[in-house]
């Protein structure tokens, strides 16, 4: 990025924030306090695609990973429990226990 500085970091730091967290171009530029066009034009700076990719991957990694643990936690719950295996319930009543798992983490 060819402006470095404590400002302009902080600039590009909450610029890739509002990327990730907004839906387009211009309401992540509204939301860091650039405009479009320069929020366009960091997007075009090689440095800072670098660090957005970067960041990007790194919320997806690690959505993934919580939504794996969640799935292994789930699947794992219903017969986890002795209330569950005692009563033999099965159909509409698991489905319960599993929508509780999901829901209540």
């Amino acid at each position: 990025m060819k402006n470095h500085g404590e400002k302009s970091t902080r600039k590009h730091e909450q610029a890739i924030a509002a990327l990730l967290a907004e839906p387009t171009l211009g309401s992540a530029a509204r939301r860091c306090g650039v405009s479009e066009t320069t929020l366009w034009r960091w997007l075009q700076d090689e440095e800072f695609q670098a660090a957005y990719k970067a960041a990007r991957r790194s919320v997806v990694d690690a959505a993934t990973t919580s939504l794996q643990q969640t799935a292994t936690e789930a699947v794992a719950w219903p017969t986890s429990r002795s209330d569950v295996r005692a009563s033999g319930r099965r159909g509409e009543g698991r489905r319960r226990d599993l929508g509780a798992c999901l829901r209540d983490g």
